[in-house]
């Protein structure tokens, strides 16, 4: 069955898909960036005295290598793991490495679930994932030791980089295609809303796990209510679970008033309830793996690029929110802007989105925002103003970027392996994040040096952009073979047997049904 052919018949964008999206999808999005980013704030650098004696306090005074500070004094009006482990001077970096426990553990956490969520189901991956990583924030707050703290924060990584990547694909294939580029900006919003969320949450409670615990306990209604979601059609059609699929489309049409679309697919001469009694069992699945994205030109051209585009757009992505500390003293200020500055891109992006299509609105603001990036070189280092207006520009270029990459993959990819392939995709956008900090550090050698390599790679990565196909209104592809045989001519003798072979059985279980 032409899955979007049954979306439009049953309502591509009705009461279901906007409830599945506003009332659920977005909020869990929220909740992640609040997650994600928890260590701006709960892991925040203090201003510090040492107290050598009752009267002997020096500021910022860390002792020497013989004789260490016997006790720190704490000067802000805030706590954070900082000053509640003395993780400052030598110990400072251990703040910095939190945060590389948790990006590490969405490294992994993303190519896991997304190729569980192509082999057992979305919904199945999605739900417990979502749950664990509700329980585990919960614990986050009430750890008693750094490496208690960082453990946990490894596996809360670890689950949100596979819940998340899973939530934005069940999303996608419930959508028509003229709103896929839509949700996505939405979800792209909502993570900056959570960055402005957490600043102004943050700015009223300054015990940090008091702050914790009450960015978290929203995430306990996640639980109640995501009984209510169905698995992806997409992913059932490909599968060939047409029973299955067939039940979750009648849902569909009860909850959009769309009842006599759903009779008119059922009604149809090749009943897919029908297919699914006659289809042998040995013949409903096959499995795929990492290999597969290499071993057609066609996918192979595909996943090097995109790789590559995400690897750079994660690097840059946080390389420039880093800098945003530079915008003001008050961090709470400087956290909100950084998601604030976000906002209006999206809406560019969305409006670019159907009209230029996917391929040429990411790359030119890829270009824009790495032309933005390399200028600031250049600029004369009294004009700060001009500095802060260029990083602006290019925060805005990647954030657009960064959400129309997400359509993108999503549309060249087929069903089967959808998850996987955005899973490694999103694993190189997280190397990407690793990376930012060392040349961020590029700024120590020479003012702005680090901005140049940042504007080189994004320029690099919108030229590259130019070699994918443009998938602007295309229907989703829900196998390989819809990809290769269009490109025989590219294929390997013994991939050519493989995929005819596929395509005869499939026309043979199509006879048995007629």
């Amino acid at each position: 069955m032409d899955v979007d052919h049954a979306l439009a018949e049953v309502g591509s964008f009705g009461y279901y898909q906007k409830k599945l999206l506003f009332l659920f999808i977005t909020p869990v999005t929220i909740f992640n960036a609040i997650q994600i980013c928890q260590l701006v704030l709960t892991g925040a650098q203090p201003d510090f005295s040492c107290q050598l004696s009752k009267f002997d306090i020096r500021p910022g005074y860390c002792g020497t290598e013989t004789h260490r500070c016997p006790k720190y004094v704490y000067n802000n009006n805030f706590t954070s793991i900082a000053t509640e482990w003395d993780l400052v001077c030598g110990s400072a970096y251990l703040i910095g490495l939190a945060t590389t426990y948790t990006m590490a553990g969405i490294l992994l956490g993303a190519p896991f679930a997304g190729w569980a969520a192509d082999r057992f189901g979305r919904l199945r991956i999605f739900a417990p994932m979502m749950a664990l990583t509700v329980i585990f924030t919960l614990l986050s707050p009430f750890t008693r030791s750094y490496y208690q703290f960082v453990s946990v924060r490894f596996v809360i990584g670890f689950l949100i980089g596979g819940e998340s990547l899973v939530s934005f694909v069940l999303t996608t294939e419930f959508l028509g295609a003229k709103y896929r580029a839509f949700a996505s900006i939405v979800l792209s919003a909502s993570f900056a809303i959570g960055l402005m969320i957490y600043a102004l949450v943050g700015y009223f409670i300054r015990d940090w796990r008091t702050l914790s615990l009450v960015v978290t306990l929203p995430g306990i209604l996640f639980l109640l209510y995501y009984r209510l979601l169905l698995e992806s059609p997409a992913w059932l059609n490909g599968k060939k679970r047409h029973g299955h699929l067939m039940s979750v489309l009648k849902r569909i049409s009860q909850e959009n008033n769309t009842s006599k679309g759903f009779e008119k697919l059922s009604n149809e001469k090749q009943s897919l309830i029908e297919q699914l009694t006659i289809v042998p069992s040995s013949k409903i699945t096959t499995n795929h793996n990492l290999f597969d994205l290499f071993r057609y030109k066609s996918l192979r051209k595909i996943t090097l690029v995109q790789c590559y585009i995400w690897c750079v757009n994660g690097c840059v992505y946080y390389g420039l929110t880093m800098s945003a500390g530079g915008l003001g003293r008050n961090i709470y200020i400087s956290l909100c802007l950084s998601g604030l500055v976000e906002i209006p891109s999206y809406f560019i992006a969305s409006y670019l989105l159907s009209r230029l299509g996917r391929r040429l609105t990411l790359n030119s603001f890829m270009l824009l925002g790495g032309a933005a990036c390399a200028v600031m070189l250049f600029l004369p280092k009294d004009h700060e103003n001009v500095e802060v207006g260029f990083a602006l520009l290019g925060k805005m270029s990647i954030s657009a970027s960064f959400a129309v990459i997400y359509v993108q993959a999503a549309e060249l990819y087929p069903t089967v392996i959808r998850n996987l392939a955005i899973g490694m995709c999103s694993m190189s956008a997280r190397i990407g994040g690793m990376a930012a900090p060392m040349i961020a550090s590029l700024g120590m050698v020479h003012h702005n040096l680090q901005f140049l390599v940042f504007g080189v790679m994004t320029v690099g990565g919108g030229l590259l952009g130019f070699l994918l196909e443009e998938t602007l209104n295309r229907p989703l592809p829900d196998s390989i073979k819809e990809l290769t045989l269009e490109n025989e001519q590219e294929l390997r003798p013994m991939d050519k047997v493989k995929l005819i072979q596929e395509a005869i059985e499939d026309e043979n279980d199509i006879e048995m049904v007629i």
